[in-house]
C-alpha cells in the first residue's frame, strides 16, 4: 500500500513538474484559448516537424488574425488624410505578409520533447504593433504615391507625344494636300496655256512609222513619190475605227515591186493625261515578198509583232514616239516650232531607225537610217511631206483624209 502511494505521488509530482516547464502560451493554445481574449498583445502560434515550419506557420497566424485590423488601420488613415482617389484607396491591398511582417520577430521557441512538436510564437504589445503597422502604412502610402505621380506623369508625356504626333500629321497632310492642290493649280494652268496645241489634231505617222496617236474614225490614202528619179515608190491605205487600226502599204524599187506590209493594231492608252498624254499601241505587221524581188521561185512572208509608245509635250510643241519589232527599231519627234503662228499648219519631223535584218533593209545594207522630213497641212482632207529617206531618196507625199 505504501508502494503504490509513493508510485502515485511520484506521478503526481511529475506532471506537475512537466506542467510547470511548458510555457504558459504552449498551455493556452492548446487550450484553445483565442488570442482576441488577450487584450495587450497580438499573437501568432505556429507548429510543425521543425522550427522553420513553426515560424512560417506562426507569421501566417498572425498575419491572419490581424488582417481586418489592417485594412480598418489603412481605411482610417484614408479617411484622415481625405484621399479619395480611387488609384490611392486601392492601398488597402498593398499590405501583403512581407509588409505586414516587417518588423515583426519570433518571439519564443518550445519543443515537446513527449510529442515531438515545434511550437513558435509571436507576440507584440498592440499598441507598439500600431505604430509599426501605422509607420509601414504611411510608408506604403508615400510609396504608392510617388508610383501614381510617376504614372501620371508617364501618361501626360506620352499623351502630349501622342498630341504632337498627331498634329505633326496633320501639319503632314495639310502641307501634302497644298501640294496637291498646287501642282493642280499649276497643271491647270499648263492646260490652259497650251489648251489650243492640246486640241489640236495628233500627228499619224513620223516619216515611215505610225505613231501610237491616230483619231478615232478616219480614212487616209498616202502616195509616195520619188523625186529624183521621178517615179512611184509607195502607196498606203489607212483605215482607223475607234481603237482598231488598220493599214496597208505596198512599195517598189526600181520599178519593181518590193514587196507588201499590212498590220493591224490596238491602242491601248489613248491620249492618258491632262498636260503631257501618253499614248499606247500594240498590234500585228505582216511582210509579203514577191518571188521576183528576190529572185526566187517562191514569195516569202513575214510577221512581226510591235510597240509604240507616243508622248505629248505641249511645252515644246512636240510628239515623241519609240517603235519596237522584229523588224524595225525607230525612235522620232514631230514639232510644231511654228505653232504661235502657223498653229498645226507645218511640222518638223527627225526620225532615227535601225533594221536588225538585212532583208528589210535597201538596196546600199544601211543598217542605221536618219530620216528628216517638213510635213505641210493645209487642210484637214489634204496633206503633203517632203522627206530624205533611206540615206538616199527625196520624197514626196501626198495625203488624203475621208
Amino acid at each position: 500500500m505504501r508502494i503504490l502511494f509513493s508510485l502515485l505521488l511520484l506521478f503526481f509530482t511529475g506532471s506537475l513538474i512537466a506542467q510547470s516547464i511548458v510555457p504558459e502560451w504552449v498551455q493556452t493554445y492548446r487550450k484553445g484559448r483565442p488570442i482576441e481574449n488577450v487584450e495587450q498583445y497580438y499573437f501568432g502560434i505556429g507548429t510543425g516537424s521543425n522550427f522553420n515550419e513553426s515560424d512560417d506557420q506562426a507569421r501566417s497566424e498572425f498575419a491572419k488574425n490581424i488582417e481586418i485590423k489592417i485594412a480598418k488601420s489603412i481605411e482610417s488613415i484614408l479617411l484622415e488624410n481625405d484621399e479619395k482617389i480611387e488609384e490611392e484607396l486601392r492601398i488597402k491591398n498593398l499590405v501583403s505578409i512581407e509588409q505586414t511582417l516587417r518588423g515583426i520577430f519570433i518571439s519564443e521557441r518550445f519543443y515537446d520533447d513527449e510529442r515531438s512538436e515545434y511550437l513558435s510564437l509571436i507576440r507584440i504589445e498592440k499598441e507598439e504593433y500600431s505604430q509599426l503597422i501605422v509607420r509601414e502604412t504611411e510608408l506604403a502610402l508615400k510609396r504608392k504615391e510617388e508610383i501614381f505621380k510617376q504614372q501620371r506623369e508617364i501618361r501626360k508625356l506620352d499623351e502630349q507625344i501622342k498630341d504632337e504626333k498627331i498634329v505633326k500629321e496633320e501639319k503632314e497632310i495639310e502641307y501634302q494636300r497644298k501640294i496637291l492642290e498646287l501642282k493642280k493649280e499649276k497643271s491647270e494652268i499648263k492646260r490652259e496655256e497650251h489648251e489650243e496645241f492640246l486640241s489640236c489634231t495628233s500627228p499619224r505617222k513620223l516619216i515611215s512609222i505610225e505613231t501610237a496617236c491616230h483619231p478615232k474614225y478616219a480614212f487616209n490614202t498616202d502616195f509616195k513619190l520619188q523625186l529624183i528619179p521621178f517615179r512611184a515608190d509607195k502607196l498606203d491605205f489607212f483605215l482607223a475605227i475607234g481603237h482598231f487600226e488598220f493599214y496597208v502599204s505596198s512599195y517598189w524599187h526600181d520599178k519593181i515591186f518590193r514587196g507588201r506590209d499590212s498590220g493591224l493594231r490596238l491602242q491601248l492608252l489613248p491620249n492618258i493625261g491632262r498636260v503631257i498624254k501618253y499614248s499606247l499601241s500594240v498590234g500585228m505587221i505582216c511582210t509579203n515578198f514577191p518571188a521576183e524581188a528576190f529572185n526566187k521561185s517562191i514569195k516569202e512572208m513575214n510577221y512581226a509583232p510591235q510597240i509604240t509608245g507616243t508622248v505629248c509635250l505641249p511645252m515644246y510643241y512636240s510628239y515623241a514616239t519609240c517603235h519596237l519589232s522584229s523588224k524595225q527599231i525607230a525612235v522620232g519627234i514631230n514639232n510644231y516650232y511654228l505653232f504661235e503662228h502657223l498653229q498645226d499648219k507645218i511640222c518638223f519631223t527627225i526620225e532615227m531607225k535601225v533594221i536588225p535584218n538585212i532583208k528589210y533593209r535597201d538596196k546600199f545594207g544601211d543598217l542605221l537610217l536618219f530620216q528628216p522630213g517638213i510635213h505641210f497641212q493645209p487642210s484637214d482632207m489634204l496633206g503633203a511631206t517632203f522627206s530624205f529617206e533611206e540615206n538616199h531618196k527625196i520624197i514626196f507625199t501626198l495625203e488624203w483624209s475621208f
